[in-house]
């Protein structure tokens, strides 16, 4: 009769380990899927940072005067990837004497929602000013 209780609190001891262990692995598990899609994402806003400088380059140089006047423009990508967007922030680049210079600083960031927070990648160049003739 008394190994039976031995038994009993043997069993009830395994049982608390297993419930402990198992939810530690549920735990981790949750955390690494939540990091691959973490990493997933900004590989996603990697290549499409890229394809916007590409696209911005195979216009030439940045046209200032016409198209991309000093300051912000905007936008979305279609696809898998609408719930990406990119902001392009262009500024003159001024000499020691406060004159214009002919470059233009670009920056573009990649901004997309997870599930609480917004992400975002950005990447600053230095670019020459498209010269009208």
């Amino acid at each position: 009769m008394n190994r039976l209780g031995y038994i009993l609190v043997e069993t009830l001891i395994t049982v608390v380990v297993l419930a402990v262990g198992l939810t530690l692995a549920m735990n981790a598990l949750g955390s690494e899927i939540h990091a691959l899609r973490i990493s997933k994402n900004y590989t996603h806003a990697s290549f499409l940072l890229e394809e916007k400088l590409a696209e911005i380059e195979k216009k030439g140089e940045i046209d200032i005067v016409n198209e991309w006047k000093e300051g912000e423009v905007s936008g979305g990508f279609s696809g898998d990837y609408e719930n990406f967007r990119w902001i392009a922030k262009v500024e003159v680049i001024y000499d020691k004497e406060g004159k214009p210079t002919n470059l233009v600083q670009v920056a573009v960031t990649v901004i997309w929602r997870e599930v609480f927070r917004e992400r975002e990648l950005t990447v600053v160049t230095i670019m020459p000013k498209k010269i009208t003739s």
